[in-house]
């Protein structure tokens, strides 16, 4: 073997926001056990300017989510990773699409052995080693497990451009962001107590800024009419969102992968959850998490009692 040769390693993680961003343990992980190795990753297209921001990634593979398309399949497991000839490929997706129909024809159409590493949540990576004495064979598969150490997440890496952050107060905020998928409105806390809780703050002191794009425009401008709350509509890129975390006093949000950022931030925050999505809930000393059956019979009172250490001078 030449000792020269670096190895290769593909890191696969397509979405979304918030456990991209929750995962970044497991990328940071994967470069310090692999310092001087060549690394590409794979990710969708809108998680390509966070994947830019991490200067060791010498290669970008954009996923295009193929469905139907049995080409497109044959190309992105083909020509992207199968004949780039990868020593290790870690698969932080874990979907069915990449954990079956990936893995399956990479297997197929490698010429050379590989391993290939799958992400498991709270549990160690499940590990499959293809062993091809033959370019041509499918090759023996053989089973493991792997530990990864990991330390917390430092999302500092992410930088934006920070073009609106003189509109912001100049003392500490109550940073808010009442959106979520429009797919899943029952992970939406409504308007009208998100307004009462920036009331209460506002008659704490504490000032609030608004966080959203147009998807939640409806509900930032009703805030924004029935308080002082600055409306930060289209003001910031996600990866502004480290370096506004940072000037917040606290983040108050749904269960939505901007708040999860904030939080990893180390920003204390307070999440809202239906217990239908509560498995998200991050376990983490500076975040309280509020769940019931039902996010709308969350009492405004209460997300104000977990912010009381903050506020009461």
């Amino acid at each position: 073997m030449n000792n020269n040769v670096r190895q290769r390693i593909l890191i696969i993680k397509l979405g979304a926001l918030g456990d991209f961003v929750m995962q970044m343990d497991y990328v940071a992980a994967i470069h310090k056990a692999y310092p001087n190795a060549q690394f590409t990753f794979m990710t969708s297209k809108p998680f390509v300017p966070f994947v830019k921001c991490l200067s060791w990634v010498e290669d970008i593979i954009v996923d295009s989510h193929p469905r139907l398309n049995l080409m497109e399949w044959v190309r992105i497991c083909k020509k992207q990773i199968a004949d780039r000839h990868f020593d290790f490929i870690f698969d932080l997706q874990n979907s069915k699409r990449t954990r079956e129909r990936y893995f399956s024809l990479v297997r197929f159409f490698s010429a050379q052995s590989v391993t290939w590493m799958g992400f498991q949540k709270k549990a160690p990576m499940c590990v499959r080693r293809i062993d091809k004495k033959h370019a041509w064979s499918l090759g023996k598969v053989t089973f493991d497990k792997m530990e990864i150490p990991l330390e917390p997440v430092d999302l500092s890496v992410f930088k934006g451009e920070e073009k609106n952050f003189h509109l912001l107060p100049d003392v500490p905020f109550a940073l808010v962001i009442p959106g979520c998928s429009p797919k899943h409105p029952y992970k939406r806390y409504p308007k009208e107590l998100y307004t009462e809780v920036v009331q209460m703050l506002e008659a704490k002191g504490v000032p609030a800024v608004v966080l959203g794009t147009r998807v939640e425009a409806e509900q930032i401008s009703y805030i924004c009419a029935h308080t002082h709350a600055i409306n930060f509509q289209d003001k910031a890129s996600l990866l502004d969102m480290p370096a506004l975390a940072k000037r917040a006093l606290c983040v108050i949000g749904n269960d939505t992968g901007p708040v999860h950022m904030a939080c990893l931030c180390g920003t204390k925050g307070v999440v809202l959850f239906c217990e239908k999505t509560s498995k998200s809930a991050q376990n983490l000393a500076n975040i309280k998490n509020i769940i019931a059956t039902n996010i709308g019979d969350i009492p405004p009172s209460e997300i104000l009692k977990q912010l009381s250490d903050l506020i009461k001078d």
